[in-house]
């Protein structure tokens, strides 16, 4: 957090020569998450909440010194929007029963990713 004590917050835009249900399917997808983020070590799919929300556990190695490997459980909801768009949002919270959190990992917080 800076020191208002908000959080930074990114904006990417771009064209994507593919479908956007394939581009979809692809991030949520866990295993392919290492076709595009040489950090991510491991995922797992922890609870499905119907068809549209779900528990994920992931897992990342550690950047550059001085970071060291971080997991994160993430709320994650994914919905087809009447225009055609995809509306897709993570964050992280706490499931201690599901999701503890691993010796030797910093816990990460995601407030907002999408």
């Amino acid at each position: 957090r800076g020191p208002a004590g908000l959080a930074p917050c990114v904006r990417g835009e771009g064209a994507l020569a593919h479908p956007l249900t394939e581009v979809c399917a692809l991030l949520l997808d866990l295993p392919q998450t290492r076709t595009y983020d040489p950090l991510f070590h491991s995922g797992q799919r922890l609870r499905r909440v119907g068809t549209h929300l779900f528990v994920d556990h992931v897992r990342f190695r550690p950047a550059p010194w001085p970071c060291r490997p971080r997991d994160s459980c993430d709320v994650v909801h994914w919905r087809m929007l009447p225009d055609g768009a995809v509306a897709l949002v993570r964050f992280s919270t706490a499931f201690s029963d599901a999701c503890p959190e691993q010796e030797g990992s910093d816990r990460a917080a995601g407030l907002l990713q999408g």
